[in-house]
């Protein structure tokens, strides 16, 4: 595999949650407890699992399928658990991730492509004091499919104006590795403490830590 060299991408596209910001215990807490509230339905395990990368839309309507729960919409347990994110939501920033966006600020075009709403990465930026950092913001709000579709990338490449040979990935799960990989777009998958890895990364991805990426900067 060749060696990584940041210099030759123009514009870099990054995932938000749990790429920059833990984000995703408190997207899970919130699902669990409106999904709970609504329907009086604890989570198994399957279901934790199958929220890492996914969108509450799409977990809400295979729980809702499995129960034969007709009376509660995908999107009445969508709508309660972004207001229990929002109230219970803090930002975590990992180690790096500020270095690191404001190092290449002004130097390369940087755009989040994320499947999150453009309400919570509003709410979220500003937590994070991170707001005003990206050039562009691209959410699955823009995008006709969330990832692992490569809408979101594709959107994104197009929102910076470059083709996707010039675009460099950073991403966290294995959902946004396929969307990545499925856009052709070149991919970085971050390896943040705490986070779960992938079961299958593909054999052209690098894996970095932040603090080894602000490195090589």
């Amino acid at each position: 595999m060749r060696q990584l060299d940041l210099l030759r991408y123009r514009a870099f596209l990054f995932d938000f949650d749990n790429t920059l910001v833990a984000t995703e215990q408190f997207h899970v807490r919130a699902f669990a407890r409106a999904i709970h509230d609504m329907l009086d339905y604890d989570m198994l395990e399957e279901d934790y699992l199958d929220f890492v990368g996914n969108t509450s839309m799409w977990l809400a309507e295979k729980i809702l399928k499995r129960l034969g729960r007709t009376d509660v919409t995908p999107w009445d347990v969508t709508v309660l658990k972004r207001r229990y994110t929002e109230e219970d939501f803090r930002a975590i920033v990992y180690p790096g991730v500020p270095e690191f966006l404001h190092k290449y600020k002004g130097k390369k075009i940087l755009s989040l492509a994320t499947n999150s709403p453009h309400v919570f990465i509003d709410m979220a930026l500003e937590r994070a004091n991170l707001t005003g950092i990206m050039d562009y913001v691209v959410t699955g709000d823009d995008a006709k499919q969330f990832k692992p579709k490569p809408d979101i990338f594709l959107l994104a490449a197009q929102t910076v104006g470059l083709p996707i040979e010039e675009c460099l990935v950073f991403e966290d799960s294995e959902t946004g590795l396929q969307a990545a990989k499925a856009a052709g777009m070149d991919t970085v998958m971050v390896a943040n403490p705490g986070n779960t890895i992938p079961n299958v990364i593909p054999n052209d991805v690098w894996i970095f830590t932040w603090l080894q990426l602000l490195e090589m900067a």
